[in-house]
Protein backbone atom coordinates (compact mmCIF):
# COMPACT_ATOMS: atom_id res chain seq x y z
CA UNK A 1 0.00 0.00 0.00
CA UNK A 2 1.04 3.27 -0.90
CA UNK A 3 -0.27 6.59 0.15
CA UNK A 4 -0.75 8.95 -3.05
CA UNK A 5 0.13 11.66 -0.50
CA UNK A 6 3.19 10.71 0.37
CA UNK A 7 5.83 11.66 -2.50
CA UNK A 8 9.82 11.53 -1.89
CA UNK A 9 12.35 12.89 -3.72
CA UNK A 10 16.31 11.61 -3.62
CA UNK A 11 19.42 13.09 -5.25
CA UNK A 12 21.97 10.34 -5.76
CA UNK A 13 24.83 12.50 -4.43
CA UNK A 14 26.84 9.55 -2.90
CA UNK A 15 30.83 9.29 -3.72
CA UNK A 16 30.67 6.76 -6.69
CA UNK A 17 31.60 6.18 -10.32
CA UNK A 18 29.48 5.72 -13.50
CA UNK A 19 29.66 2.50 -13.75
CA UNK A 20 28.13 2.05 -10.12
CA UNK A 21 25.40 4.67 -11.28
CA UNK A 22 24.54 2.65 -13.76
CA UNK A 23 24.14 -0.33 -11.77
CA UNK A 24 22.10 0.96 -9.77
CA UNK A 25 19.95 2.69 -12.04
CA UNK A 26 19.73 -0.89 -14.14
CA UNK A 27 18.60 -1.98 -10.37
CA UNK A 28 16.15 0.00 -9.84
CA UNK A 29 17.67 0.75 -6.60
CA UNK A 30 18.09 4.16 -4.82
CA UNK A 31 21.28 4.68 -2.20
CA UNK A 32 22.27 6.47 0.18
CA UNK A 33 26.14 6.59 1.08
CA UNK A 34 27.16 7.80 5.15
CA UNK A 35 30.56 6.61 5.81
CA UNK A 36 31.27 2.60 5.11
CA UNK A 37 29.44 1.30 7.27
CA UNK A 38 27.23 -1.35 7.51
CA UNK A 39 24.44 -0.39 10.07
CA UNK A 40 21.18 1.05 9.17
CA UNK A 41 20.53 2.41 12.60
CA UNK A 42 21.11 5.76 12.41
CA UNK A 43 22.28 6.44 16.14
CA UNK A 44 25.50 4.35 14.85
CA UNK A 45 26.01 7.41 12.91
CA UNK A 46 28.32 10.56 13.94
CA UNK A 47 27.08 13.36 11.40
CA UNK A 48 23.75 14.57 11.74
CA UNK A 49 23.25 14.62 7.98
CA UNK A 50 23.75 10.60 8.17
CA UNK A 51 21.39 10.13 11.01
CA UNK A 52 19.04 12.60 9.73
CA UNK A 53 18.88 10.64 6.16
CA UNK A 54 18.50 7.15 7.08
CA UNK A 55 15.62 8.47 10.27
CA UNK A 56 13.64 9.78 6.54
CA UNK A 57 14.91 6.55 4.64
CA UNK A 58 13.36 4.32 7.50
CA UNK A 59 9.97 6.51 7.63
CA UNK A 60 9.52 6.20 4.05
CA UNK A 61 10.24 2.64 4.49
CA UNK A 62 7.18 1.99 6.75
CA UNK A 63 5.03 4.60 5.39
CA UNK A 64 5.43 3.71 1.57
CA UNK A 65 5.65 6.32 -0.39
CA UNK A 66 6.15 7.08 -4.40
CA UNK A 67 9.47 8.33 -5.24
CA UNK A 68 11.72 10.72 -7.57
CA UNK A 69 15.63 9.31 -8.23
CA UNK A 70 17.94 11.35 -10.15
CA UNK A 71 20.71 10.37 -10.87
CA UNK A 72 22.49 13.54 -12.92
CA UNK A 73 25.80 12.31 -12.81
CA UNK A 74 24.90 9.73 -15.66
CA UNK A 75 21.25 10.79 -16.29
CA UNK A 76 21.01 14.67 -16.66
CA UNK A 77 17.79 15.02 -17.69
CA UNK A 78 15.92 11.40 -16.71
CA UNK A 79 14.67 10.44 -13.65
CA UNK A 80 13.72 7.02 -12.17
CA UNK A 81 9.88 6.92 -10.85
CA UNK A 82 8.79 4.46 -8.92
CA UNK A 83 7.20 3.07 -5.46
CA UNK A 84 8.83 2.29 -2.31
CA UNK A 85 6.25 -0.57 -0.79
CA UNK A 86 4.69 -0.14 2.42
CA UNK A 87 7.22 -2.33 4.97
CA UNK A 88 9.96 -1.85 2.97
CA UNK A 89 13.86 -2.39 4.19
CA UNK A 90 17.00 -0.69 4.16
CA UNK A 91 19.93 -3.47 2.73
CA UNK A 92 23.62 -2.53 3.69
CA UNK A 93 25.78 -3.43 0.21
CA UNK A 94 29.68 -3.36 -0.43
CA UNK A 95 29.03 -5.91 -3.83
CA UNK A 96 30.86 -2.58 -5.30
CA UNK A 97 33.74 -2.96 -2.59
CA UNK A 98 34.20 -1.42 0.88
CA UNK A 99 34.55 1.91 -0.43
CA UNK A 100 31.92 2.03 -1.20
CA UNK A 101 29.08 0.75 1.49
CA UNK A 102 25.59 2.23 0.65
CA UNK A 103 22.14 1.72 2.29
CA UNK A 104 19.57 0.46 -0.73
CA UNK A 105 16.29 0.56 -0.94
CA UNK A 106 14.74 -1.36 -4.33
CA UNK A 107 11.90 0.14 -6.00
CA UNK A 108 9.05 -1.42 -7.63
CA UNK A 109 6.71 0.06 -10.43
CA UNK A 110 9.22 1.99 -11.77
CA UNK A 111 9.00 4.16 -14.93
CA UNK A 112 12.04 5.99 -16.69
CA UNK A 113 10.73 9.32 -17.86
CA UNK A 114 12.20 12.43 -19.55
CA UNK A 115 12.29 16.04 -17.51
CA UNK A 116 11.88 17.48 -21.09
CA UNK A 117 8.41 15.34 -21.10
CA UNK A 118 7.60 16.21 -17.57
CA UNK A 119 9.58 19.82 -16.99
CA UNK A 120 7.38 21.00 -14.10
CA UNK A 121 9.31 18.13 -12.26
CA UNK A 122 12.61 19.90 -12.86
CA UNK A 123 11.51 23.30 -12.22
CA UNK A 124 10.02 21.92 -8.68
CA UNK A 125 13.26 19.59 -7.70
CA UNK A 126 14.14 20.35 -3.99
CA UNK A 127 17.22 21.94 -3.68
CA UNK A 128 20.38 20.56 -2.12
CA UNK A 129 19.18 17.84 0.19
CA UNK A 130 20.15 13.93 -0.76
CA UNK A 131 16.52 13.02 0.85
CA UNK A 132 13.53 14.74 1.21
CA UNK A 133 9.80 14.96 0.74
CA UNK A 134 8.10 16.08 -2.30
CA UNK A 135 4.82 17.44 -1.80
CA UNK A 136 4.16 19.09 -4.30
CA UNK A 137 5.21 16.35 -6.93
CA UNK A 138 3.04 13.77 -4.74
CA UNK A 139 0.24 14.03 -7.39
CA UNK A 140 1.85 14.00 -10.43
CA UNK A 141 4.46 11.23 -9.69
CA UNK A 142 1.71 8.84 -8.53
CA UNK A 143 -0.29 8.93 -11.63
CA UNK A 144 3.52 8.34 -13.82
CA UNK A 145 3.98 4.99 -11.59
CA UNK A 146 0.66 3.83 -11.81
CA UNK A 147 0.46 4.84 -15.47
CA UNK A 148 -2.48 6.71 -14.82
CA UNK A 149 -3.56 9.81 -17.46
CA UNK A 150 -2.27 13.08 -16.32
CA UNK A 151 -5.06 15.73 -16.21
CA UNK A 152 -4.37 18.94 -18.09
CA UNK A 153 -4.95 20.81 -15.10
CA UNK A 154 -2.57 24.52 -14.04
CA UNK A 155 -1.31 22.75 -10.66
CA UNK A 156 1.02 20.40 -12.92
CA UNK A 157 2.30 23.31 -14.82
CA UNK A 158 5.41 24.89 -13.85
CA UNK A 159 5.67 28.64 -13.01
CA UNK A 160 7.64 29.31 -15.95
CA UNK A 161 5.18 27.30 -17.79
CA UNK A 162 2.39 29.20 -16.36
CA UNK A 163 3.76 32.33 -17.06
CA UNK A 164 4.04 30.94 -21.14
CA UNK A 165 0.67 30.10 -21.32
CA UNK A 166 -0.81 33.48 -19.89
CA UNK A 167 1.41 35.28 -22.76
CA UNK A 168 -0.25 33.34 -25.37
CA UNK A 169 -3.32 33.88 -23.79
CA UNK A 170 -2.77 37.67 -24.51
CA UNK A 171 -1.68 37.21 -27.72
CA UNK A 172 -4.39 34.95 -28.82
CA UNK A 173 -6.82 37.73 -27.21
CA UNK A 174 -5.13 40.43 -29.45
CA UNK A 175 -4.22 42.33 -25.70
CA UNK A 176 -0.20 41.34 -26.80
CA UNK A 177 1.44 42.58 -29.86
CA UNK A 178 5.41 42.21 -28.83
CA UNK A 179 7.52 41.39 -25.34
CA UNK A 180 9.87 44.30 -24.07
CA UNK A 181 11.45 42.01 -22.13
CA UNK A 182 12.02 37.59 -22.04
CA UNK A 183 9.17 36.92 -19.58
CA UNK A 184 9.74 36.08 -15.87
CA UNK A 185 13.52 37.18 -15.84
CA UNK A 186 14.05 40.81 -15.68
CA UNK A 187 11.29 42.62 -13.33
CA UNK A 188 10.69 41.34 -9.44
CA UNK A 189 7.32 42.33 -9.93
CA UNK A 190 6.27 41.62 -13.40
CA UNK A 191 6.36 38.55 -15.13
CA UNK A 192 4.98 39.87 -18.77
CA UNK A 193 6.17 43.28 -20.14
CA UNK A 194 4.91 44.10 -23.62
CA UNK A 195 3.14 46.66 -25.50
CA UNK A 196 -0.79 46.17 -26.59
CA UNK A 197 -1.68 46.56 -29.93
CA UNK A 198 -2.82 50.66 -29.74
CA UNK A 199 0.35 50.99 -27.79
CA UNK A 200 -0.24 50.63 -24.25
CA UNK A 201 1.73 49.21 -22.20
CA UNK A 202 0.82 45.79 -20.54
CA UNK A 203 2.27 44.98 -17.13
CA UNK A 204 1.34 41.53 -16.16
CA UNK A 205 2.00 39.10 -12.61
CA UNK A 206 1.34 35.69 -12.78
CA UNK A 207 0.57 33.19 -10.12
CA UNK A 208 -0.17 29.49 -9.09
CA UNK A 209 -1.16 30.76 -5.02
CA UNK A 210 -4.25 30.80 -3.78
CA UNK A 211 -3.16 32.42 -0.53
CA UNK A 212 -5.03 35.83 -0.09
CA UNK A 213 -1.71 37.63 1.77
CA UNK A 214 1.08 36.63 -1.17
CA UNK A 215 -1.93 37.59 -3.72
CA UNK A 216 -2.58 40.61 -2.24
CA UNK A 217 1.12 41.66 -2.05
CA UNK A 218 1.89 40.89 -5.55
CA UNK A 219 -1.22 43.04 -6.82
CA UNK A 220 0.04 45.90 -4.43
CA UNK A 221 3.33 45.60 -6.35
CA UNK A 222 1.60 45.35 -9.93
CA UNK A 223 -0.05 48.93 -9.52
CA UNK A 224 3.10 50.32 -8.72
CA UNK A 225 3.53 50.65 -12.67
CA UNK A 226 -0.27 52.26 -13.23
CA UNK A 227 -0.48 55.19 -15.21
CA UNK A 228 -1.36 56.52 -18.18
CA UNK A 229 -1.00 54.19 -21.47
CA UNK A 230 -0.61 51.10 -18.90
CA UNK A 231 -2.77 48.12 -18.98
CA UNK A 232 -2.63 46.16 -15.49
CA UNK A 233 -3.26 41.96 -15.50
CA UNK A 234 -3.05 39.76 -12.95
CA UNK A 235 -3.55 36.07 -13.48
CA UNK A 236 -4.07 34.06 -10.75
CA UNK A 237 -6.60 30.87 -9.41
CA UNK A 238 -10.19 31.02 -9.10
CA UNK A 239 -10.17 30.41 -5.48
CA UNK A 240 -8.35 33.82 -4.78
CA UNK A 241 -10.48 35.95 -7.27
CA UNK A 242 -9.80 39.59 -6.88
CA UNK A 243 -11.95 42.36 -7.78
CA UNK A 244 -9.98 45.77 -8.27
CA UNK A 245 -11.29 48.68 -10.72
CA UNK A 246 -7.38 49.39 -11.47
CA UNK A 247 -6.76 45.33 -12.43
CA UNK A 248 -7.69 42.90 -14.72
CA UNK A 249 -7.63 39.66 -12.91
CA UNK A 250 -7.81 36.83 -15.56
CA UNK A 251 -8.17 33.12 -14.12
CA UNK A 252 -5.70 30.75 -14.98
CA UNK A 253 -7.60 27.91 -15.03
CA UNK A 254 -9.85 29.70 -17.42
CA UNK A 255 -6.38 30.83 -19.58
CA UNK A 256 -5.68 27.12 -20.51
CA UNK A 257 -9.48 26.31 -21.15
CA UNK A 258 -9.54 28.82 -23.75
CA UNK A 259 -6.12 27.73 -25.22
CA UNK A 260 -7.62 23.94 -25.26
CA UNK A 261 -10.51 25.05 -27.21
CA UNK A 262 -8.69 27.29 -29.44
CA UNK A 263 -9.35 26.73 -33.40
CA UNK A 264 -5.64 26.92 -33.66
CA UNK A 265 -4.35 23.45 -33.40
CA UNK A 266 -0.95 24.79 -32.35
CA UNK A 267 -2.07 25.32 -29.14
CA UNK A 268 -3.64 21.48 -28.51
CA UNK A 269 -0.08 20.74 -29.41
CA UNK A 270 1.69 23.23 -27.02
CA UNK A 271 -0.71 22.46 -24.11
CA UNK A 272 -0.30 18.53 -25.04
CA UNK A 273 3.57 18.38 -24.85
CA UNK A 274 3.86 20.39 -21.60
CA UNK A 275 1.82 17.65 -20.11
CA UNK A 276 3.09 14.40 -21.95
CA UNK A 277 4.76 13.33 -24.63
Amino acid sequence: MTDKNKAVFIRHKLRTTPEILEDLWRRREIAIHFEDNFSTNPDDYEKEAAKSALKRLHKYCNMGVVVGAVYRKIRPVDILVGIIPQGSKITPINRYGNDYIYKVVQLQNVKEISLIDYPVLAAIQPRLTTITGWTGASDLLYRIAYNKPIAHDVKYLSPGQLEVICQEYLRMKGILKVLLLPIGRNLQDIDILGIGDDGYKVYAQVTHSSQRSKVDSKLQMLKHYKGQGAKLIFFGPKSCNIADSEVDYIFIESVLAELQSSQEAVYHQAIEMMFNK
